[in-house]
């Protein structure tokens, strides 16, 4: 997002898979109302979601126009686009894409580019960018190569450049025109984020800066204001060039805010600038250290609690086993102890219930009288 000197608010838009990209703009002092939304058309930007990605902008003001300049990280070109006429054009710029940008508020202007997936910093005159077509090779010039990336950039009107790294916890100031002069105006300790910072400046020569940190336990928000006594670089290059190198951040408003409050806490804080460094007063250190140690502590309580409940369940079990052992060992005692008892079985002395009769000389006649009188 950037605004211009009428209060107008211009957002770039990279869009969906269903939706192409656009650039809106709204005025602020009129409601916030939406004045223009201008689609890209597909020779300029492709429709195709993942061969695009808008990633930053810068405002020129001319005599009678409003110029936009925005990089494409995925296309070989820069996009131009007119406020006046409603127009947009690309320009390309063969073998290079580019990410963050920058312009400079002297004339004759020059665009400062961070080539996409490297740490080189280049520049290009604006003029080269005026219509349809190449920016000639021979205008790209090299002005530094940092030793981490840059993802914003931002020239004010004494011409100092501030700049923001991936995964760096300071912000950088350096003089565009003396490449060797580069310093950092503010420093935080232990910001675990790719990007923490955002920065912004307004027309009263304040450099708004937001600050993030994200652990995997807190989201926790600033907002600081360092006076600086320079405006944006659209308001065009003062005529004091050599105030150029006095940052003065000797005194900051810090607005800090955690996710889950919605009313900001004001803190009033002064700066010591040793070895051109500003570091942050608001006692992050040791809202820093209290953090870790209530996160160390609940750690600790939560793996007390499983170690706890684990020792449990294990002694429980081990108490139903060793019941079962002891009752299967006192059943066989008393097995052993008290044997089954069986019924003794007598010989039998029981009279025969049948007479012996004595054996008689076979002849049938007998025979039958014999069996005759048995029955009889």
């Amino acid at each position: 997002m950037e605004t211009d000197t009428e209060g107008r608010l211009w957002v770039l838009d990279n869009g969906s898979g269903h939706c192409p990209s656009k650039i809106w703009i709204f005025n602020l002092l009129k409601n916030d109302n939406t004045e223009l939304v201008h689609q890209f058309p597909d020779a300029v930007v492709s429709h195709s979601f993942s061969n695009r990605y808008l990633r930053d902008i810068v405002i020129d003001k001319t005599p009678d126009d409003y110029l936009a300049y925005i990089t494409d990280s995925l296309s070989e070109h820069i996009i131009v686009y007119s406020q006046k006429n409603n127009l947009s054009w690309p320009v390309k710029t063969p073998g290079y894409k580019f990410s963050s940008i920058s312009l400079s508020p002297e004339e004759p202007k020059q665009l400062y580019l961070r080539i996409s997936l490297s740490k080189v910093l280049c520049s290009i005159p604006v003029v080269a960018f005026a219509q349809n077509g190449n920016a000639p090779a021979k205008t790209l010039n090299l002005i530094v190569t940092w030793k981490e990336s840059a993802y914003r950039m931002l020239i004010d009107t004494n011409r100092t450049m501030y700049v923001a790294f991936y995964n760096k916890d300071y912000i950088v100031a350096r003089e565009i025109n003396k490449p060797f002069n580069e310093r950092r105006i503010y420093e935080i300790a232990d910001l675990s984020n790719t990007w923490p910072f955002t920065f912004a400046l307004d027309s009263s020569g304040n450099l708004w800066i937001t600050q993030l940190k994200i652990n995997w336990w807190s989201r926790r928000y600033s907002l600081l204001k360092i006076a600086v006594g320079s405006k944006p670089y659209i308001f065009g290059s003062r005529q004091t060039p050599e105030t150029s190198s006095s940052v003065t951040p000797m005194t900051s408003t810090s607005l800090t805010a955690n996710k889950s409050t919605h009313a900001p806490q004001s803190n009033v804080s002064s700066a010591k600038d040793t070895s051109h460094e500003v570091r942050d007063c608001n006692n992050d250190a040791k809202y820093q250290s209290l953090l870790v140690l209530n996160t160390v502590l609940s750690c600790w309580n939560v793996f007390s609690l499983f170690s706890i409940a684990s020792q449990i369940l294990w002694f429980r079990r081990m108490k139903k086993m060793q019941d079962c052992i002891a009752k299967t060992k006192k059943e066989s005692e008393q097995m052993c102890s008290n044997p089954p008892i069986y019924n003794r079985i007598e010989p039998d002395t029981s009279e025969p219930i049948y007479e012996e009769v004595a054996a008689v000389p076979s002849t049938s006649t007998s025979a039958q009288r014999t069996v005759a009188e048995v029955y009889t």
